[in-house]
């Protein structure tokens, strides 16, 4: 993923167009090249929310590895929460711990939960002893008996058509994950946050074909002199004669 400046505006912009030498931001929020690059192109594909950068699939933060990000990793492996649960997390493991019991400063269950004067009794929540038993209620997001469980959303939802995902966080309570348009479309980038019941926000980002020609973008040699035509998704360079190549930068 590369960061752009918006050339209109003078701040930066960011751009998801991953196997591009580099990008920028116009006027009206269109994405649009800043010397030419090769698409990614990934195979096998990416899966389970891995990003092809290039050549190569890029899994991190999702809880895949190998070539396609498609091998599960056990992050509970040799884990043991002694008096809990081991959750298997993004990345990481939690304990959960069961009744009567919170965890200590290494993650374990180990402190017997004797009341809300235990530490860590309720992290992401408020406690109840009046009863004589702890009692914790989560705030949204949380979860688990001492509610420091994030809330996760399970893998990040496709994207709309004629778009790539870029930057994930993670698929917890509050991660996001951006949109962005392929080379060719627009307007940009969007992102989707996890919501706390688990839940995913609807992608709202539509991807449109792109005018590259009409924004004289200097595609068509360096100075922009030749003939440019605009395709879905692409466009093409109409070289006169002693120019050739793709982008009619070479001479006979």
């Amino acid at each position: 993923m590369s960061k752009s400046v918006n050339k209109a505006l003078g701040v930066c912009a960011l751009c998801t167009l991953t196997a591009l030498a580099g990008c920028f931001v116009d006027r009206s929020g269109l994405a649009g090249l800043e010397g030419p690059g090769p698409r990614a192109s990934c195979t096998p594909a990416c899966e389970q929310g891995g990003v092809c950068v290039v050549t190569d699939c890029f899994c991190e933060p999702v809880d895949y590895t190998g070539p396609s990000c498609s091998e599960w990793i056990d992050d509970c492996a040799g884990v043991d929460c002694m008096n809990g649960d081991c959750l298997d997390r993004v990345r990481s493991a939690s304990c959960d711990c069961h009744e009567g019991w919170a965890i200590d400063q290494g993650g374990l269950c180990t402190v017997q939960l004797l009341s809300c004067e235990t530490p860590n009794a309720c992290i992401n929540g408020s406690c109840d002893d009046s009863s004589g038993q702890v009692l914790c209620v989560c705030e949204p997001g949380f979860e688990g008996t001492n509610c420091n469980i994030p809330v996760g959303c399970g893998s990040p939802p496709e994207g709309p058509p004629n778009s790539e995902t870029g930057e994930t966080t993670g698929t917890e309570f509050g991660d996001v994950v951006v949109f962005g348009c392929q080379w060719g479309f627009g307007p940009g980038y969007d992102s989707v946050t996890c919501q706390a019941d688990g839940s995913w926000e609807t992608p709202m980002l539509e991807c449109e074909d792109i005018d590259e020609c009409a924004f004289g973008l200097g595609l068509c040699n360096p100075f922009g002199t030749e003939r440019c035509n605009n395709e879905y998704g692409s466009f093409e360079c109409e070289c006169s004669d002693g120019r050739n190549g793709t982008y009619c930068y070479e001479r006979d």
